[in-house]
C-alpha cells in the first residue's frame, strides 16, 4: 500500500491531424469525428476522468533494480528474437576430479558455515558451456534444473525453465551423474557412493583415487541470462533460485565461486531458511568448465526503468469491448553506465497487436503487423484464435530508440510521446495522452507485470472484484479517481479497505 498519494501530471496532447495537410478541412473534420466518437464511447463506458489522472505516465513508472557486476563489461548482448535452449549429457564419465578439488570445495563451502562466494548470481551465456554434478550430501529427493531468459525482451516472470535432474536420490545413486574410482590393490574399481560416503566423506575412505562425472552441455543463445534452481520434493518448500529476487524472503539458496583452475563451483542449498537452513549451499555441487569463452558471472540487479503501454486504435464504440490491446509495448530505459553494455539506452519491446487496422509506432518503417510478419487482419498475441478470429503468436519485436531525449527526460514522458498512429477511414489519427481536462487518452501506462486483455475481453471484466453482490470495476474506479495509485489492476478488497481507511483518517 505504498505510494498511494495521487500524482498530478499533465500530458502533452497531440492532434489527431498530426502529419496531415491542414488545408484539407474535410480530412481534419473526419479525423475530429473519429476522435470525438472514441471519447464519447469512452465516457459512456467509464465516466469522465478525474482531473488528477495522469493516465499512468507520471513519476510512478516501474523502477526495477538489476545491477551488473561491473568487472564484466564485454559480454554479448542478447539476440532480439526468442531463442530455444537444449542440453545433452555425455555417455561416458569424461570429467575427472581429484582430492585437491574436493579440498577446494570444502574450503569454499564448509559444512554448516555460511558460504562466502556470490550468493545472488546468474551467468551470461556466451553460447554452450559445460558442467558436471560431482557432489551430493543430502537425503532430499531434489529436482534440479536451470532457467534462462532474454534480458532484452523478457522479465524474470517470462523465464524458460528446464529440468535436468528429476530426483537426485534416484539419479545419482544409480550412477547417472558421477561415480567414485577406488584403487583396489592396483586395480581401478568404480562404484556409486551411498549417502554416508558422498560429499567430503568420500576422501575419508581408503584408497579413493578420484571422482569421475558425466558432462552436461547447455546451449543457450549468447547474451541470455542463465541461472540454476532446486526444488526439495521431500517438503512443501518453494523453489530456490540462484537469483535472490525470485526466492522467498529474498534469501539466498546458492553460491558460485570463481576458481583459478578454469572452473566455477556452483553450490545449491535444499534446506529452507525459516526451517533452520544453514546457508552452506553445499547440498549439491556442480563444477562448470569455463572453456575458452567463459560465461561471465553477474549480480542480477542492474538498475533500469520500464513501463508498459496499452492502447486502443480509436475503433471502439459505445457497445463494444474496450480491451486496450490494439498495441501493447514496453519501454525500458537503462540508467547505469557499465562499459559496453546498455549505456543510457532505451529499447522498445512491441508485445502485442490486437487491432486489424494499419497501426504504426515511431515511424513508417514500424507498422506493427509487419513487425510480426503477419497480414494486417491478423491479431498477434491476444488469443484471437480462441474467439474464432484470425490470430497468431509471435516473439516480441525489439528496437532501439535513437535520441530518446527528444521524447522526454523521464521514462513516462518517453513512453507517452513515442508516436503511435492508426490509419482509419483512410486518414491518420495519432493515439494520444492528453490531460484529463483536454480529452481522453487512447494510450495508457501500466507496470510491466500488467497482463493485457485477450481479444474482445473487456478490461472491466478482466479486472473486477466481487464484494457480495456488488461488482467493483477497478479500471472504472481508477479513471474516476477512486484509486490514485497507478497499479489499480493489483487492488484487492483488503487493499481497497485499507486505502479507504487511510484516506478517511
Amino acid at each position: 500500500m505504498t505510494g498511494m498519494a495521487a500524482i498530478m501530471f499533465c500530458g502533452v496532447f497531440t492532434s489527431c491531424s498530426h502529419d496531415t495537410d491542414y488545408s484539407d478541412v474535410q480530412v481534419q473534420n473526419q479525423q475530429q469525428m473519429i476522435q470525438d466518437a472514441y471519447e464519447q464511447a469512452f465516457i459512456s463506458r467509464f465516466g469522465k476522468p478525474s482531473s488528477t489522472l495522469d493516465w499512468g505516465f507520471g513519476s510512478r513508472a516501474t523502477a526495477t533494480t538489476r545491477s551488473l557486476n561491473s568487472t564484466w563489461t564485454n559480454y554479448p548482448k542478447a539476440t532480439t528474437r526468442a531463442g530455444e535452449s537444449s542440453f545433452s549429457i555425455s555417455e561416458d564419465y569424461t570429467a575427472r576430479f581429484g582430492k585437491s578439488y574436493f579440498e577446494t570445495i570444502e574450503a569454499n563451502m564448509p559444512e554448516g558455515q555460511v558460504t562466502t562466494g556470490f550468493n545472488d548470481f546468474e551467468f551470461v551465456s556466451t553460447g554452450s558451456f559445460e558442467f558436471s554434478v560431482i557432489f551430493a550430501k543430502t537425503i532430499a529427493a531434489n529436482e534440479i534444473g536451470y532457467y534462462y531468459y532474454n534480458p532484452e525482451t523478457e522479465s524474470l516472470s517470462d523465464k524458460h525453465v528446464v529440468t535436468f535432474m528429476n530426483n537426485l536420490q534416484d539419479q545419482y545413486t544409480d550412477g547417472t551423474y558421477f561415480k567414485v574410482v577406488k584403487d583396489n590393490n592396483g586395480v581401478e574399481e568404480e562404484y556409486v557412493p551411498n549417502f554416508d560416503e558422498s560429499g567430503f566423506n568420500i576422501w575419508n575412505l581408503p584408497n579413493i583415487k578420484e571422482v569421475k562425472a558425466k558432462v552436461f552441455t547447455i546451449n543457450v543463445p549468447a547474451g541470455y541470462h542463465v541461472g540454476f534452481w532446486l526444488k526439495n520434493h521431500t517438503s512443501d518448500w518453494p523453489v530456490f533460485y540462484s537469483n535472490v529476487a525470485m526466492n522467498p524472503e529474498k534469501h539466498f539458496y546458492s553460491a558460485v565461486v570463481d576458481l583459478a583452475d578454469g572452473t566455477y563451483l556452483v553450490g545449491l542449498e535444499d534446506w529452507y531458511k525459516p526451517w533452520g537452513g544453514d546457508d552452506d549451499c553445499n547440498d549439491v555441487i556442480m563444477s562448470i568448465k569455463k572453456g575458452t569463452n567463459p560465461p561471465p558471472i553477474i549480480i542480477p540487479t542492474e538498475e533500469y526503468e520500464e513501463i508498459r503501454v496499452m492502447a486502443e486504435d480509436l475503433s471502439v464504440g459505445q457497445d463494444t469491448d474496450f480491451d486496450f490491446n490494439d498495441i501493447v509495448y514496453d519501454v525500458r530505459r537503462y540508467l547505469k553506465d557499465v562499459g559496453d553494455y546498455h549505456q543510457e539506452q532505451v529499447v522498445v519491446i512491441v508485445r502485442a497487436a490486437g487491432g486489424t487496422l494499419p497501426l504504426y509506432i515511431l515511424d513508417e518503417n514500424h507498422e506493427v503487423h509487419d513487425l510480426f510478419k503477419v497480414d494486417t487482419d491478423v491479431m498477434v498475441n491476444t488469443n484471437a484464435q480462441a474467439r474464432g478470429m484470425k490470430g497468431a503468436d509471435a516473439p516480441a519485436y525489439v528496437f532501439t530508440l535513437e535520441n530518446p531525449s527528444r521524447y522526454g527526460s523521464t521514462i513516462g514522458d518517453i513512453a507517452k510521446n513515442i508516436p503511435v498512429w492508426v490509419i482509419k477511414d483512410g486518414v491518420r489519427c495519432d493515439l494520444t495522452v492528453p490531460s484529463p481536462t483536454e480529452g481522453i487518452a487512447s494510450k495508457i501506462g501500466v507496470g510491466t507485470d500488467y497482463v493485457w486483455c485477450n481479444e474482445r475481453q473487456d478490461i472491466d471484466d478482466k479486472y473486477s472484484l466481487k464484494d457480495g453482490d456488488r461488482k467493483i470495476s477497478l479500471f472504472t474506479d481508477w479513471i474516476s479517481g477512486e484509486f490514485p495509485n497507478y497499479d489499480w489492476y493489483h487492488y484487492t478488497l483488503s487493499c481497497i479497505e485499507a486505502y479507504k481507511a487511510a484516506k478517511n483518517q
